[in-house]
């Protein structure tokens, strides 16, 4: 995913001028700076564009079966964050997208039924493999949430802290919100082992 640099280059897409403005300040002024201090890595856009397979164009607030099976949300529901990590992916490169609205989500393997206002999601068969993640950009902690899944995308899982560490972890679904600029050792050491 990085370059021999330690570069992580990136496009942007958007469902919207206005939304492609706002993450690509989130990622400018928050997320790389942050990477770069922190690990040495410099996220790098190479392209902004707005991509009309983004937007929904469904009336309703969340998908459900109307939209068609629970099984087919990955493929046909409207505001399905599989269906949006796939619009234009492109594979081996890195394509970070945004979007003006509530996400749904089904995971029928991890046994959950279909959520509704997904932040956020990467993809990738496994965790550290990903190189797509899709947000809501009107997310309440934004900052927090682009910085998860970005560090999702370099391996780290969800909750699994150093012990006592937990409370101060961008990880832990269960930290403080406003927390996007903290990891603890085991976090920080997984992000810093997928450097050149």
């Amino acid at each position: 995913m990085l370059d021999s640099n330690n570069r992580l280059n990136y496009r942007l897409h958007a469902n919207s001028t206005a939304v492609g403005a706002k993450g690509q300040a989130v990622m400018d002024q928050i997320a790389a700076p942050l990477f770069r201090s922190n690990f040495n890595i410099n996220i790098v856009r190479q392209s902004t564009s707005t991509v009309a397979a983004l937007n929904h164009g469904c009336p309703r607030n969340a998908c459900n079966t109307t939209c068609g099976p629970l099984r087919n949300c990955a493929t046909t529901h409207h505001r399905s964050a599989n269906r949006l990590l796939n619009v234009n992916r492109v594979s081996g490169t890195t394509t970070f997208r945004f979007v003006d609205f509530p996400m749904c989500l089904y995971m029928p393997l991890m046994n959950e039924n279909h959520p509704t206002h997904i932040p956020g999601v990467f993809t990738g068969p496994r965790v550290g493999e990903g190189r797509d993640m899709v947000i809501q950009i009107t997310a309440t902690y934004l900052n927090r949430t682009v910085i998860h899944e970005i560090t999702h995308l370099f391996g780290a899982e969800d909750n699994r802290c150093t012990p006592g560490q937990e409370a101060r972890c961008v990880m832990n679904r269960y930290t403080d919100d406003n927390i996007f600029n903290m990891w603890c050792d085991s976090c920080a050491n997984i992000i810093r082992s997928r450097r050149n």
